[in-house]
């Protein structure tokens, strides 16, 4: 009978529905401990015995690693023949080294290494290893965020166009046919299908996933899990395969709770389903163990299938410089700033969830005014709106900003501009219409990613006349290559310093001859201070929410109507001191 994806649906596996079942309620109690009695300790012991008998045959394997990763006689030791266009850097090399012996050991693993080292790369070569050189018979699986799917395409026609690779996303109709055609090859003559994470999600791309018995998965950017209740967990964890393979760019201690769980349980083999969340989560009497020990004993498990090497030890970049501007207010966003403190003074001391909520609307406010009152409703007068001068002089930050970018221009730079905000984008592209001899492009998630790939080539063409990027940080954070800028400008941070740290690692990655500097852009004795601050502590509105005089950090000034400058006097000193910050900084480099 034909295999077909109807088929299929019709005739679905009772056992599959079972275990899926499974694998959800072990989550919730893994991640749920609250929700489950104390377990009785002869239930424990025994669940512990069985984790510990699959724990001695992950421990074999193991040593089975350890014995292929000293014997690597038959590993590379320079680029592989399979790899056209261009040589693998030697760290490449090792990495790919590391995961053949992986492979051969039975083992599924992560490869952490620092964004921008080249994941891509090493993934492919294990790829055309794999299908050109052991020959195995079987189909690999490549899941990608949607902003990266076309840097892969490329990439594979880059360093091994001898694989045959087949996209599957696109509209329903387009989706359709790829399946089609992918069902109907027998045998199969396609080697890799490279699809996405929100491909992933639909019923009928799912279905067909579902029905390979995959050789190799490989999730870029794994941490796309790390939310243990979406589709896309679920999904990718119902894949069929003989080995796995985890890309990020996210060390191991920095990972949550959650994100452990997912890549434990996506990892290693099924025999540790029955048992892991009882040998993880409660001790020898029963006991539930505390979050940060359920951690460590996370982060031990999976610590001998991890990867990860950084930029300063692999490579001789020059390391990127890190430059933090703190401006002033200007007397419009003080006066809106103080409107929104006062309107939300009893935020302050409540307490609770709705609390939590509520602080969470009032940062929010607050940051937006740092950054432009025009983010206010109301700051701005109009309609009819109008651009002009006000753009700038309204805004520290702009202020800043504009004799930032003269400099830059100046020299010849090329200039990265993060926003979380695509409203404030939106102002920076008024501004800009002020100043004309500025060519810039822009991705955010309004731009289609086809007009994605379309800017990043136009930027980085070495004749290009691009001298500005706007992105937001959520949508140019995975798998964007933008060496041509050497200068990167945080116009606000992120409280995930991850975040930061991908983003800089559009300009700051393999490649760049140059030195990269970063500039963060402080509004004073704001929250925007607060939260820059204290980004390198992953600092959570919960935690300020327990400590009141963390939100009225240095806002004394601002919240009094005594001010020492009337309106016009104070706009001049910060536009004075805002160009002098700039003047001096540029005399220093």
């Amino acid at each position: 009978m034909e295999v077909s994806i109807e088929n299929v649906r019709r005739n679905k596996n009772s056992q599959s529905r079972k275990k899926y079942g499974l694998n959800q309620q072990i989550t919730a109690i893994v991640l749920n401990p609250s929700k489950r009695k104390l377990q009785p300790e002869k239930i424990v012991l025994e669940k512990k015995a069985r984790f510990g008998d699959s724990l001695n045959k992950m421990t074999n394997s193991l040593a089975a690693l350890e014995e292929n990763l000293k014997s690597l006689d038959d590993g590379f030791i320079e680029s592989p023949h399979y790899i056209e266009n261009g040589k693998m850097l030697g760290y490449q090399i090792a990495g790919l080294n590391w995961l053949i012996a992986l492979y051969k050991s039975g083992l599924s693993g992560i490869l952490a290494d620092e964004t921008g080292l080249g994941k891509t790369i090493q993934s492919i070569s294990l790829i055309g290893y794999l299908q050109r050189v052991l020959k195995v018979n079987g189909q690999f699986l490549v899941v990608v965020p949607l902003s990266t799917l076309t840097v892969w395409e490329n990439e594979f026609r880059r360093w091994c166009p001898s694989l045959n690779v087949i996209s599957l996303y696109g509209h329903a109709s387009v989706r359709q046919q790829t399946i089609k055609y992918l069902l109907n090859e027998k045998p199969y003559t396609w080697d890799v299908c490279l699809t996405t994470y929100e491909t992933c999600k639909l019923q009928y791309s799912r279905t067909f996933l579902n029905l390979v018995h995959w050789h190799y998965v490989i999730l870029d950017e794994g941490t796309r899990m790390k939310h243990e209740s979406s589709l896309i967990a679920h999904c990718v964890q119902r894949l069929k395969s003989a080995h796995r393979l985890i890309l990020t760019g996210t060390a191991l201690n920095n990972m949550s709770l959650h994100e452990l769980w997912r890549f434990i349980s996506f990892l290693l083999p099924k025999e540790f389903e029955s048992s892991i969340d009882v040998a993880i989560r409660f001790d020898d009497k029963g006991s539930l163990q505390n979050e940060p020990e359920v951690v460590h004993n996370l982060q031990a498990l999976l610590e001998p299938l991890l990867l990860r090497r950084l930029k300063s030890e692999v490579e001789d970049i020059i390391p990127y410089k890190e430059i933090k501007l703190y401006v002033d207010l200007t007397h419009c966003q003080r006066e809106w700033y103080r409107k929104i403190l006062m309107e939300n003074v009893e935020i302050v001391t409540g307490n609770g969830k709705a609390k939590i909520k509520k602080l969470h609307t009032m940062y929010m406010q607050l940051r937006k005014c740092t950054n432009h009152p025009y983010q206010i409703h109301g700051a701005e007068a109009g309609p009819p709106y109008s651009n002009g001068k006000h753009l700038v002089l309204n805004s520290g930050k702009m202020i800043v900003l504009d004799r930032l970018l003269a400099k830059l221009n100046k020299r010849k730079s090329r200039v990265l501009i993060f926003s979380q905000f695509k409203e404030m984008l939106d102002i920076l592209e008024d501004y800009l219409t002020l100043r004309p001899q500025y060519d810039y492009c822009r991705i955010d998630s309004r731009v289609k990613i086809a007009n994605h790939n379309k800017s990043i080539d136009e930027f980085q063409d070495p004749q290009s006349k691009k001298f500005i990027f706007l992105l937001t940080r959520s949508s140019s954070s995975m798998g964007i290559n933008l060496t041509a800028a050497d200068s990167v400008i945080f116009y606000d941070s992120d409280w995930n310093p991850q975040m930061n740290l991908q983003a800089i690692s559009r300009a700051h990655r393999i490649g760049q001859s140059k030195e990269v500097r970063v500039f963060h852009l402080i509004a004073k004795g704001t929250v925007d201070e607060m939260f820059a601050e204290r980004a390198g502590a992953k600092l959570k509105l919960a935690d300020i929410a327990n400590n009141s005089q963390l939100f009225m950090l240095e806002t004394d000034a601002i919240l009094s109507n005594d001010f020492t400058y009337n309106y016009s006097e104070w706009d001049k000193l910060v536009l004075r001191d805002s160009n002098k910050l700039v003047d001096q900084l540029f005399e220093s480099v």
